[in-house]
């Protein structure tokens, strides 16, 4: 369905937003702009005279960070005040919207600016330890995918080799495996609990790597415009 939006007030961005995504379980939008953590609630209703669906939004929060976002992940699939950011000065910074503080911040986390990070969202069809929720994934170009420990800060994990194109790794749900596309066109898994590739998948270009919350299958987006799935048989 087409959605038409209206606000309170007008928004405007002087620059590119470097990430939108729902977030506390589809209350609030959470945008990330120059250095600016936004948040947004939302309401979408259907007028009785229209079939098109009326969005309308208001600004409720807005964050400023030490330095400009290159990345951004925030759980939707359970509640949660944290957000975590990928910063233009290296580091990976956790927010605290509870606290409306930074509460953890890793200098000089990878080579260059991560370009991604993401969490361990979970799934209804698989249960984990509380501590599984506290790593944290991300990658920067000229360096390898790397898994923290939030609650140190500390790096527990390196994935695969460095790799000079931008590329997006992901986590299985089990959060057995890792999946990372590499620079030779391959996606490669890598064992979390060793560290070490236990398979690899040759593509056509791939760039993007995400597992089903549901199935053992992975899917994987190349640079030809494909998206290709594999199932664990």
């Amino acid at each position: 369905a087409v959605v038409s939006t209206q606000s309170t007030g007008k928004t405007e961005f002087k620059k590119d937003l470097v990430s939108a995504q729902f977030y506390y379980i589809d209350k609030f939008i959470l945008l990330a702009h120059h250095r600016d953590l936004l948040l947004y609630k939302y309401h979408i209703e259907k007028p009785k005279s229209s079939k098109r669906l009326v969005g309308h939004y208001q600004g409720i929060c807005k964050s400023t960070l030490r330095a400009t976002i290159t990345a951004l992940s925030a759980v939707n699939n359970y509640f949660s005040n944290l957000v975590v950011s990928g910063l233009s000065d290296k580091s990976i910074v956790l927010y605290d919207y509870n606290q409306e503080t930074t509460v953890l911040r890793i200098p000089d986390s990878h080579s260059r600016p991560p370009h991604h990070i993401s969490n361990i969202e979970g799934s209804k069809y698989v249960s984990h330890t509380p501590e599984t929720y506290n790593l944290l994934l991300s990658c920067s170009v000229s360096d390898t995918c790397k898994l923290w420990d939030a609650r140190s800060g500390q790096c527990v994990r390196s994935f695969g080799k460095p790799c000079s194109i931008k590329t997006i790794p992901s986590i299985s749900t089990c959060v057995r495996y890792v999946a990372t596309p590499a620079e030779d066109q391959a996606v490669y898994m890598y064992d979390i609990r060793g560290g070490e590739s236990v398979h690899k998948i040759q593509t056509e270009g791939a760039l993007v790597s995400q597992f089903s919350p549901r199935f053992p299958q992975l899917a994987i987006g190349s640079n030809d415009g494909f998206v290709s799935f594999y199932n664990d048989s």
